[in-house]
């Protein structure tokens, strides 16, 4: 450790209560080593004050203690009020927090809950949109069948037409024909009734 004012001084001060003088040697000791550089100069300032405070009265002494005891004091009820203060002053930032945390929980939560019903919403738009698609798909698929069935039976009804035209044009002929041959022959039977009865007479 490094040799400070603080330890030579503590260390001149124990070996006076053990009753030896202390000495750069004895305090050298007392450290568990160091500088004799370094301690000469400070155990020579630790004298210094002790002959300065030799020559203080008791009274003062006395007085100085009392003094020191109760700025000792009030620095320590100085040092619990502000520890105390900012404790509390921790403790309400640390429910702010807390507070602010669980309300970022709730929100977080309520977004979850949200998220989780617009993902169900797109799945059942998804899937209705599949079934509409589905059933397009087929109801377009009945219509070309019905569509080619209809343009195959127009086209049938279309050559039925032709033909039975073609037979009515036909039918039409042979019956213009068989009228032709009823005329002669009701001119053939009315001309042989004629002559029949001409030779009758």
């Amino acid at each position: 450790m490094a040799i400070t004012q603080q330890r030579v001084f503590q260390a001149a001060e124990q070996l006076i209560e053990q009753g030896t003088e202390p000495t750069n040697r004895n305090i050298r000791e007392v450290l568990g080593g160091g500088s004799l550089e370094t301690i000469t100069p400070l155990l020579r300032e630790w004298k210094l004050l002790q002959e300065q405070s030799a020559d203080i009265p008791n009274s003062v002494h006395v007085a100085m203690d009392h003094t020191l005891k109760r700025v000792w004091i009030e620095a320590k009820d100085h040092a619990k009020r502000t520890f105390v203060g900012e404790r509390m002053l921790l403790e309400a930032r640390i429910s702010k927090l807390e507070d602010e945390l669980r309300l970022a929980d709730e929100a977080k939560e309520k977004t979850d809950a949200d998220i989780a019903r617009l993902q169900e919403t797109i799945k059942a738009g998804e899937a209705a949109a599949e079934l509409a698609k589905s059933q397009s798909a087929e109801r377009i698929a009945d219509l070309k069948s019905a569509f080619s069935e209809t343009k195959e039976e127009a086209k049938e009804a279309r050559t039925s037409e032709r033909d039975l035209n073609k037979q009515l044009v036909a039918l039409t002929k042979e019956a213009s024909e068989l009228r032709v041959l009823a005329e002669k022959a009701q001119a053939d039977a009315e001309h042989a009734n004629a002559k029949l009865r001409s030779g009758t007479k």
